[in-house]
């Protein structure tokens, strides 16, 4: 009996010490070569909203630059925007008024021209005509009288040629004055276009504006409907 409990307490004493034994051996690290870590954990960084593009980025230039473009060129402010049909169109009124107005311009100095011509000679019919009734003979005297008197154009009054070309000339003045009146309103029109296009780049559907020939202005819009899908 005894001996069986000195057996145990040995078995026990050499288990203890076995245990003992497995432990790992540790190498000390020194303090110095532990790396810092920061004082604080960053947080996660919020996402940063990128800025909103500005509209004068999104569009060629503004309305008013488009207005401007338009009175210097017509048509030019519509070009800006891809509206290159309108654009056209506009150019196209502008520059045939002009044309029109070069072409009267013309005209109507080759009738003051001719006027002058008419002119010109019933002054010499009178000089060089036989003396009538209380006129001087002398051709010098005849000039002196003409400059002092208003003989000479109580004589075109009368004249038939110089009448017809007196009116041609007061035609041609008018038609002047219709011609540039068009071409200012196609100028205008067109820088007015201009001007509401550029406020209207961003707009889903599509705005017209068009001159009309009896001096009015159509407004035409169109809008795309959704589709229904299937």
């Amino acid at each position: 009996m005894g001996r069986h409990i000195l057996l145990t307490l040995a078995l026990v004493a050499g288990g203890v010490g076995g245990l003992g034994a497995q432990v790992p051996d540790t190498v000390p690290v020194p303090i110095d070569t532990l790396p810092l870590l920061p004082d604080t954990v960053p947080l996660l960084e919020e996402p940063v909203l990128e800025p909103a593009i500005p509209e004068d980025e999104i569009r060629p230039m503004s309305p008013g630059g488009a207005f401007i473009r338009s009175l210097v060129i017509p048509g030019w402010g519509q070009a800006a925007f891809g509206a290159y049909t309108r654009g056209g169109i506009y150019f196209s009124g502008w520059a045939g008024n002009w044309f029109m107005n070069f072409k009267n311009q013309t005209r109507l100095q080759e009738a003051r021209n001719r006027l002058d011509i008419r002119t010109a000679h019933v002054r010499d019919s009178l000089i060089y005509a036989p003396p009538g009734p209380g006129l001087p003979a002398n051709p010098d005297s005849m000039r002196a009288v003409l400059d002092t008197t208003n003989l000479l154009g109580n004589t075109l009054q009368n004249d038939l040629v110089g009448s017809d070309l007196r009116g041609l000339i007061q035609s041609r003045e008018q038609q002047r004055e219709d011609w540039i009146a068009w071409s200012l309103f196609w100028l205008l029109a067109s820088g007015i276009d201009a001007f509401v296009t550029a406020h209207l780049a961003d707009f889903p559907g599509t705005i017209g504006m068009e001159p009309q020939a009896d001096g009015g202005v159509s407004f035409r819009v169109e809008v795309p409907l959704p589709r229904r899908r299937p």
